[in-house]
């Protein structure tokens, strides 16, 4: 889970777009958290990382 503006450098996109596809279109999901006079968001970023393949299962 990212901020969306980091999301939205990974994306290439402007973070106005990411808020967006928050509260507008309901395309992107968003985990929000408020507490006394902020509010925290996080979105989900899939991951980059290139897994090594395990192999096949033995019989």
């Amino acid at each position: 889970m990212v901020l969306p503006e980091e999301y939205a450098a990974v994306y290439g996109l402007a973070p106005t777009a990411v808020n967006d596809m928050i509260e507008r279109s309901g395309s992107l999901f968003a985990l929000a958290y408020a507490a006394r006079d902020e509010t925290f968001t996080l979105v989900p970023l899939a991951e980059r990382e290139v897994r090594e393949q395990l192999g096949s299962i033995p019989l």
